[in-house]
């Protein structure tokens, strides 16, 4: 019974001390997702690099010339290098089709677009949170810049205990772009 009770403890102890998440399950599943599905449909695109002998790609009329002028010139020489020249290999570069390439452009542009609206989710949210608060220190200092703005109105903000407060440090923004004099 102790094992368990401890067992609980610290798996609330560990629950506790987390870092806030960043995004929601579902919007992490939505972007597993789409990774996953972004890497199938970049992974047709692009072709291996296969390596191919270097006697495939030199035509057979210069192959045999200079095969020949090789026997001649390694005649004393073991047959052992004669194989290693024959057998160099080398890497062909990737090379993608025009359609291909605008698929891709495509696809990186859809991420982009993706992201940027996720930014702006989370900016309406934080907006919601922090602009009524904004308007009201506002009226109540008449501006930022007057000689009451650093006093503290959070009793008129907030109906919480001082034990449950927290405190941070936000900077805070002129979204009515007037001028502090």
């Amino acid at each position: 019974m102790t094992a368990r009770k401890q067992k609980s403890s610290l798996h609330q102890f560990h629950k506790g001390s987390r870092m806030p998440r960043i995004e929601t399950r579902s919007q992490k599943d939505y972007r597993n997702k789409m990774r996953k599905h972004t890497a199938a449909e970049v992974s047709d695109i692009t072709t291996p690099s296969v390596p191919v002998p270097l006697t495939e790609l030199i035509p057979e009329d210069d192959y045999l010339h200079n095969a020949d002028q090789e026997t001649s010139h390694h005649d004393h020489q073991e047959t052992s290098h004669h194989d290693q020249d024959q057998d160099a290999w080398y890497d062909i570069p990737d090379e993608m089709r025009p359609e291909d390439t605008e698929s891709l452009r495509q696809i990186r542009s859809h991420h982009q677009a993706l992201i940027q609206q996720q930014k702006l989710r989370n900016w309406s949210d934080l907006m919601i949170s922090m602009f009524p608060a904004y308007l009201h220190l506002k009226k109540k200092t008449q501006n930022w810049s007057q000689i009451g703005c650093l006093e503290d109105f959070s009793k008129d903000l907030c109906k919480c205990t001082p034990g449950q407060r927290n405190w941070r440090e936000v900077d805070l923004i002129d979204l009515m772009g007037e001028l502090f004099h």
